[in-house]
């Protein structure tokens, strides 16, 4: 991780447009991206420039999580969304037995059989 001194805006809206009302620094201990100056406009829109979107690979109809930080500084992170079908998948306990079936795929635990009524008769044991 780097650690990058960053220049903190706080805005507020006004009259169609964005005014810079307060500017301070601070160290941030992270990865730094590269900053972008966007503008809110009429209807409460903003355009991402196309680098950024192309580097967090959003798309029309992308879905992002707006956060307001406790200095009132607004946070947007992308959220990918998961077929309903597929949720399951990623839910913490069936993660949690991937990772377990992944160990025991790397230390060699694993069998092989020739048929499924081969597999059955080692259940049974």
């Amino acid at each position: 991780m780097n650690v990058a001194d960053l220049e903190l805006r706080r805005a507020t809206h006004e009259g169609g447009g964005l005014r810079i009302y307060e500017t301070r620094t601070f160290a941030y201990n992270g990865r730094v991206a590269n900053e972008r100056r966007v503008t809110l406009r009429r209807n409460a829109r903003i355009t991402l420039p196309v680098d950024v979107r192309e580097r967090v690979h959003a798309e029309e109809g992308g879905v992002f999580i707006a956060e307001v930080t406790e200095d009132e500084d607004i946070v947007l992170r992308r959220r990918r969304l998961v077929d309903a079908s597929q949720a399951y998948f990623w839910s913490d306990a069936w993660q949690k037995g991937e990772r377990e079936a992944q160990a025991d795929i790397r230390a060699g635990r694993t069998k092989k059989f020739r048929s499924a009524k081969d597999l059955i008769a080692d259940i049974d044991r």
